[in-house]
């Protein structure tokens, strides 16, 4: 008898890893050819999120660095012209980024968090604990986010701990919403009364059978929600409740540019076209995330 012998890991590991990645590059084309539209919305988040996150080291002199060259337009010294206290208005627009987009992005993670687990517990609670969270879901989703957002800002503060709280307040109450009905239907499925059955515990049941099957709707509702909590927090820099100056943020840069629009309309078409660009590709990506998660709500 001949003795098998074990195939090598170092042989096998790099076949492993070549086919995963012939995979991934497979599923992308695919994802390009079915959704064109969507991969543009992908190019732009991948932009925006460059500045967010490399947008301090791709800026040519301090942002704050002021100078005698007041409200002068677009030249090679100065890409994107200077603002009214003779910044370099280029470094201004990609340090600005960071703040608009990391204060959307923080505050969708945390409600995604947040409002799936209070949305798994009102449906598997229900009885008074669903009906008290429920009322409470309804009140914050009576008013418009905006004036919410500008309430509670009013009532928490403008610190950025403070905003953050108030984006995640944004994002919690319908992401429960939306939780808690797909957890209403699959804990009627069978397979999580068979685990019941088999004797497994709430915990398990909930983190190992509901989650998985819950997370792709809630997660479709987080990428068209994203695009809202940009228009949200720069809208807030712009009422000036948001991030302060001089620290710049897209928000913030268009305020300042309200009475030099006549002279300098530079300052505010270049923070305009951000924020526009910014929840423009959000939601094409959001859209397209939706179409090839829920193939039903492509005719909605």
């Amino acid at each position: 008898m001949t003795a098998m012998t074990a195939p090598e890991p170092g042989v096998e590991a790099p076949n492993v890893l070549r086919e995963r990645a012939i995979g991934l590059v497979r599923r992308f084309g695919r994802f390009v050819r079915t959704q064109p539209v969507g991969a543009l919305g992908l190019v732009l988040v991948i932009l925006i999120l460059v500045i967010a996150i490399f947008g301090e080291w791709m800026v040519r002199t301090d942002p704050n660095a002021l100078s005698p060259a007041f409200q002068e337009g677009p030249s090679t010294a100065h890409w994107f012209g200077t603002d009214n206290n003779g910044r370099d208005y280029y470094s201004r627009m990609m340090s600005g980024g960071r703040p608009t987009i990391a204060l959307a992005v923080i505050g969708v993670i945390f409600g995604f968090i947040g409002g799936t687990f209070f949305g798994v517990v009102s449906a598997w609670a229900k009885g008074w604990v669903d009906l008290l969270f429920q009322r409470i879901v309804d009140s914050f989703l009576a008013l418009p986010g905006i004036i919410l957002a500008l309430f509670l800002v009013t009532v928490l503060g403008r610190d950025t701990l403070d905003l953050i709280i108030v984006l995640t307040l944004l994002v919690i109450p319908p992401t429960i919403r939306v939780a808690r009905s797909v957890a209403l239907s699959l804990l009627n499925e069978p397979y999580i009364e068979a685990a019941y059955a088999m004797g497994a515990r709430t915990p398990r049941v909930l983190g190992r059978h509901l989650l998985p099957n819950l997370l792709p709707p809630v997660a479709v509702l987080i990428t068209t929600s994203i695009g809202s909590l940009l228009l949200i927090s720069a809208g807030l820099s712009f009422l000036g409740l948001g991030v302060q100056p001089p620290t710049p943020e897209w928000g913030n840069l268009l305020n300042e540019s309200r009475g030099e629009i006549l002279y300098a309309p530079h300052l505010a078409i270049f923070p305009g076209i951000a924020i526009s660009l910014a929840v423009f590709g959000v939601n094409l990506f959001g859209d397209a995330i939706r179409d090839v998660w829920d193939p039903r709500l492509r005719s909605l």
